[in-house]
């Protein structure tokens, strides 16, 4: 698995990921994020939003089948599933159910907080939880 130091976004990736977080609120938001990785740089290019199965202020579960359907498309694509993004009512960090399931999903994970706006990567590689960069870019990509 690679390791990443930075996931960049655009501004209005970010502003998407928000407006899927305040969408679903109360409950957690999810989507998965499809994009490349070069050396330790993650770059998002898809966001694809997910529903929360738990319908939960607390946790989130994504379809089986929509992630399958996300791996098809990166596949498909050429890209790679690099980033699994929620929201959380309270700070940025991952829970302790979010670090069970990063031991199998080790790709960066996007937590906004609902209560501050703000937004924190994290990886977890051979046991420890690593944060990763949030670099916003300006749109002239998009």
């Amino acid at each position: 698995m690679w390791k990443a130091e930075q996931v960049v976004l655009t501004e209005t990736q970010i502003r998407r990921l928000e407006k899927i977080a305040k969408d679903a609120m109360p409950f957690e938001s999810c989507a998965l994020l499809l994009g490349s990785v070069e050396n330790s740089k993650v770059t998002v290019s898809d966001i694809l939003q997910a529903k929360n199965r738990e319908r939960s202020t607390v946790t989130f579960q994504i379809d089986p089948a929509f992630i399958f359907k996300a791996y098809q498309q990166a596949d498909r694509e050429g890209k790679e599933l690099v980033v699994i993004f929620h929201s959380h009512p309270a700070p940025p960090r991952p829970s302790p159910t979010d670090l069970h399931y990063m031991e199998v999903n080790p790709v960066v994970w996007l937590i906004l907080s609902t209560i501050t706006n703000k937004i924190e990567g994290h990886q977890l590689l051979e046991g420890e939880t690593r944060s990763v960069k949030v670099l916003i870019e300006n749109n002239a990509t998009d």
